[in-house]
């Protein structure tokens, strides 16, 4: 860029102007500028002419000598004309360099502003010309590209000879369940399901079934009919089951919780499906196999593997006690060893859902270790009977054939003790051991008994958080604590010691205590804890005492003074 002459800058800035009168301080002069500049050094020639008012007490400056000194410091008043004058040049040499060059000319405003020029031109300082209409733009001269082409420069594009096609995805209606499903399509002309000519999901469930893939025909889910043929699909699903064909002289046998085999035109099918049991002959026997498969390398090395996931896997240091487990299984199986799969379960307890699924997938590869997934509940994102939230698997472990059961939840919604952030965990637990194996005899214990099984799914809405934390919250706000409205005494255990109830087997009776007793000693100060205790409050009320009956000495308090208003 050209370098443009300062004393130009500074003559356009008003620093210097050509003829007139500047007030500097309180010096007034009439000033003339000459200026001559040529490669790159400049000459400046200032002429001033200093003329002082009529004021005696002005300070004239004659050839830039100061005839008599201010009180203020040397060349003060020099040194305010300069700052006047030359703003822009002070700014970069400050203050101090201007004083200094007054010192070394003597107090000469004119050499010391010459040599400050020279000095600034010397240092390849570029001054910019500010005024618009001298600046030139120069454009950058781009050459014109004509962006379509010729018919003669377009080059023709071949379809490719290997052309990718995606795999259709197979549409499906009907829904699978534990047992047998069959897939095949349904030949009824009015059914939507035949005319989009959808696959068609048929559970028959437990059960033992022949079947020629092309002759048999089963109800559609879509239109009622027994117009489901040409199966050419089978699901096992939880189940331990068999499958054979005419041409087959051994049936195949599995466990595995899914397998799917496919069905051939022409040949005749044998099926059955039973549900997971245990192959103990006794309790006994059902114990010692649960206790070997606990210990087990095959269960230790799946654990260490879970652990691997920084989760938490409950491991039981045993099994249940003997008793507890008959008890169980009388009440829950019918006194059938059977059935009971939780003799020692796993409990395995995640921070989020996230890790949960992640947990689930790798218990899913137990093949690995030698054992076989042979049924998978979620009940972690459909409902259980009681509400519950938790995922459930049961592990074969062929090596002492027997099933050991598995449970992945949340921490936070577990009630298991020691682990659980709910507030008295034992609350809903003891609750539901205490209804579920109960069979009514009479019409009065079957409202109790359906009242508390809808006060467990109650809460385990507000623990499993099926509900959310809006509701749980309108909900806490009705909690008043046992020492703020006094819980009354139901008229049933009256003259009752524990040791009576207890022994009497009446779990009316039982529940009736249990619930008195946890309205009075439980103090929840947390939200879920605040809202159980309503829950069980309310269930008290109306199904304990009875609806239209105190239940507190606040309502018996609020019942006087009702009547003391009618008076």
């Amino acid at each position: 860029m050209k370098k443009k002459p300062l004393c130009n800058v500074l003559l356009r800035n008003n620093y210097f102007e050509s003829s007139g009168w500047c007030l500097f301080a309180d010096v007034v002069f009439d000033h003339k500028v000459k200026a001559t500049i040529y490669n790159d050094e400049t000459q400046l020639n200032v002429n001033r002419i200093l003329s002082c008012h009529n004021n005696k007490d002005s300070i004239k400056l004659l050839g830039g000598m100061q005839d008599q000194k201010l009180e203020q410091g040397r060349y003060a008043t020099e040194m305010k004309a300069l700052l006047k004058l030359c703003t822009d040049i002070i700014d970069k040499k400050g203050e101090e360099e201007v004083k200094k060059k007054l010192e070394e000319n003597n107090g000469n405003i004119g050499l010391a502003v010459e040599k400050m020029i020279a000095t600034l031109l010397n240092s390849n300082s570029e001054i910019q010309d500010e005024d618009p209409k001298t600046k030139k733009i120069e454009e950058p001269i781009e050459d014109k590209i004509n962006e379509q082409k010729t018919e003669d420069e377009k080059i023709e594009e071949k379809p490719s000879d290997k052309i990718e096609k995606k795999e259709e995805e197979i549409e499906e209606i009907g829904e699978t369940k534990p047992g047998i499903n069959l897939q095949g399509y349904c030949v009824n002309k009015d059914c939507l399901a035949s005319k989009a000519k959808l696959l068609v999901w048929v559970n028959i469930g437990f059960d033992a079934i022949t079947f020629i893939p092309d002759k048999t025909f089963y109800n559609c889910p879509n239109c009622k009919q027994s117009t489901v043929a040409s199966v050419v699909k089978v699901l096992f699903l939880d189940s331990e089951h068999s499958i054979c064909d005419n041409d087959t002289s051994l049936p195949t046998k599995s466990n595995h919780y899914q397998c799917y085999y496919s069905i051939k035109f022409g040949l005749t099918y044998q099926l059955q499906a039973r549900k997971i049991l245990q192959h103990a002959i006794n309790l006994e026997d059902l114990i010692t196999r649960s206790e070997n498969a606990i210990l087990s390398t095959e269960i230790i090395n799946l654990m260490i593997e879970l652990q691997k996931h920084l989760i938490t896997v409950v491991k039981p240091l045993k099994v249940k006690d003997r008793a507890k487990l008959l008890e169980q299984i009388h009440f829950d199986y019918g006194n059938d060893c059977k059935q009971a799969f939780d003799v020692g379960r796993f409990t395995i307890l995640c921070d989020n859902p996230t890790q949960l699924q992640s947990i689930m997938t790798v218990i899913k590869k137990a093949e690995q270790f030698n054992l076989i997934v042979s049924e998978d509940e979620d009940f972690f994102t459909r409902q259980s009977k009681t509400h519950y939230r938790f995922h459930s698997v049961k592990l074969y472990v062929p090596k002492y054939d027997v099933y050991v059961e598995m449970q992945a939840t949340l921490k936070k919604f577990t009630t298991l003790e020691g682990y659980s952030d709910i507030e008295n965990p034992k609350l809903s637990h003891l609750f539901y051991e205490y209804i579920r194996g109960w069979k009514p005899s009479n019409t009065s214990e079957e409202e109790l008994k359906q009242a508390s099984d809808v006060t467990l799914i109650k809460f385990n809405d507000i623990i499993c958080e099926w509900i959310d934390e809006k509701e749980i919250k309108k909900i806490a706000t009705r909690f008043k604590p046992h020492s703020e409205i006094r819980i009354l005494k139901p008229p049933q255990l009256k003259n009752k010691t524990e040791e009576q109830i207890n022994a009497s087997n009446d779990i009316s009776l039982i529940l009736t205590k249990f619930v008195y007793d946890q309205l009075c000693k439980f103090n929840p100060i947390h939200l879920k804890g605040k809202a159980i205790y309503v829950i069980l409050f309310e269930y008290f009320k109306k199904y304990i005492m009875g609806e239209m009956n105190p239940a507190s000495c606040a309502d018996v308090v609020l019942i006087l003074k009702n009547q003391k208003n009618k008076n």
